[in-house]
């Protein structure tokens, strides 16, 4: 038996899979598999019922009130700026990205931060990152090796049971302490915690592991690698930098709430393209359900209906999407946030860094605020990034991380009081 795979980067055909025709598709059996061989059953593996459900208990954690807390990350984003040396000599500054983040989302999520860029406390954030990103990394081995292989390969690999053994341990050690904080508390919390919340739901510890192991994946990853390669380019952009210190001239942190920000217009152009060039995912996968069309594909030319059959699979991939010249014209592939002046560009699903329809990136709001901060407080830092890769040609971004294959290797130049 074989698959067919429908590859595409047509607009029309993302809005009829994730919007228009959302039932006639599911998420795709072998790739579910392998995540919930990870963090268990949500809302990234699940269809149909149980998504909506799984939707419904995540969607509270990205409201906006809870999301624009600039208080909790500033206390992050000060230690990440700290952490970088003022030397100017070269630095890998994926490391310290990853730290950033890994601290913003477990603060977040369970009001207990791993404070992995306080270096008296750093280890155990650490350790905790290099498991995690291990277990993840075996995830996409077993994806390319293939069902048989993939899973004959993990099962022998020693370190993957030990990296998924620290990761649950750990999760179970912040769960306890939210489940305990949702049976004491009076009410009169003042700060959000996911954990604590969805505490208070339910007794369930495996599944309040695992929803709370799918929101850290979107919430962790998402942002970070946003905030990654939007420096990646940044660093290749001297002229973006030096306009950016002037937008930002005379702002102070505190200026930058969640609506302040939105102010400072090219930063948010800024990380638009970067998010245009270097979507969080490459692209998506989607399981044909029932028979159904594509409204591009087919015909001598490509461009008529193309009939769709129960199992197919369809790939859209939402890096070729945009950088396709015919949609963002010849100078796709240049980073230029100047196309974004004036609102001259108005996309809709012909821009999917977050996917779209009903399974858009619930991270959405809270990645965008996050690099763009982060973005704000080191342009104020720091008079120049440049970039110190070695060989440019070898640099090559793809999957979730972004960073860890590749490093993120700049130079950062203090700003003179």
């Amino acid at each position: 038996f074989t698959t067919r795979y429908i590859n595409t980067r047509e607009p029309s055909n993302a809005r009829s899979v994730f919007a228009t025709d959302f039932d006639s598709w599911g998420m795709d059996p072998k790739r579910s598999e392998l995540i919930q061989d990870f963090i268990g059953p949500g809302i990234l593996t699940s269809d149909g019922e149980a998504w909506r459900h799984a939707r419904a208990t995540l969607r509270p954690a990205f409201l906006r009130g809870n999301v624009a807390d600039r208080d909790m990350f500033e206390v992050h984003v000060a230690r990440f700026l700290g952490a970088i040396p003022t030397d100017g000599q070269p630095l890998n500054l994926f490391p310290l990205v990853d730290r950033l983040v890994l601290d913003a989302i477990s603060d977040f999520l369970f009001d207990q931060s791993f404070k992995s860029l306080v270096p008296a406390e750093a280890k155990t954030g650490q350790d905790f990152l290099d498991a995690y990103n291990y277990g993840l990394s075996v995830v996409f081995k077993r994806f390319i090796l293939g069902p048989i292989l993939g899973r004959l390969v993990q099962s022998l690999d020693r370190r993957y049971r030990e990296s998924m053994d620290f990761v649950n341990g750990w999760t179970g050690i912040l769960l306890d302490q939210a489940i305990d904080a949702a049976n004491t508390t009076d009410g009169q919390r003042t700060k959000y915690a996911f954990a604590v919340d969805l505490a208070g739901q339910t007794a369930d510890k495996k599944w309040l592991r695992d929803q709370l192991m799918h929101t850290f994946l979107g919430g962790r990853e998402t942002p970070g690698v946003a905030l990654s390669g939007a420096l990646f380019h940044l660093a290749r952009c001297p002229r973006a930098w030096a306009r950016l210190r002037e937008e930002l001239r005379g702002v102070a942190p505190g200026q930058l709430n969640f609506e302040g920000i939105k102010g400072c217009k090219y930063l948010q152009w800024t990380v638009k393209e970067a998010l245009r060039l270097d979507p969080p995912l490459g692209g998506t996968t989607r399981h044909c359900r029932r028979a159904t069309s594509l409204p591009v594909g087919g015909g001598p030319d490509g461009k008529d209906p193309i009939a769709i059959m129960p199992g197919d699979v369809a790939h859209i991939s939402f890096a070729a999407m945009h950088r396709d010249p015919e949609i963002w014209g010849p100078d796709a592939n240049e980073f230029r946030p100047e196309r974004w002046a004036d609102n001259k560009l108005r996309p809709t699903w012909e821009y999917l860094p977050f996917s779209g329809g009903p399974r858009i990136c619930p991270a959405q709001s809270l990645s965008l605020y996050w690099v763009t901060y982060a973005i704000a407080r080191m342009i104020m830092r720091f008079e120049r990034l440049e970039n110190a890769e070695m060989d440019e040609d070898k640099v090559r971004r793809m999957g979730f991380q972004v960073g860890a294959n590749h490093g993120l290797n700049v130079v950062l130049v203090p700003a003179v009081s």
